[in-house]
């Protein structure tokens, strides 16, 4: 994290930028001084908050991007490698990990 990251607590209003709520742009949240502390501490695991998800499913999210990958195997017995890109934020991204399924693997669940 470097210091562009952290909120001025000298400053009276605290307006952050949040890649949490959805896939394409950012949230705009206005901080009290408590909620700016706690951002400082480490703005991950509060935006993951702010977002209703784990720190650990946040930085996957931001890591993949909106792609989600289909779950069935292949006849070789290898993951699919066909997916999809989730375009409602990473709270949808985090559901659709467990129960996405590519066009091809559709009809068979």
């Amino acid at each position: 994290m470097s210091r562009e990251d952290l909120v001025d607590l000298d400053n009276p209003t605290w307006w952050i930028s949040l890649s949490a709520g959805r896939s394409m742009g950012s949230d705009y949240v206005m901080l009290n001084r408590a909620q700016a502390e706690e951002y400082n501490k480490d703005p991950n695991a509060y935006a993951a908050r702010h977002a209703g998800v784990s720190k650990h499913d946040y930085l996957d999210w931001l890591e993949n991007g909106p792609f989600v990958r289909c779950l069935a195997n292949t006849k070789s017995g290898k993951r699919c490698r066909h997916g999809d890109a989730c375009m409602g934020g990473v709270k949808d991204w985090v559901e659709m990990q467990g129960n996405y399924f590519c066009f091809v693997h559709r009809e068979g669940t």
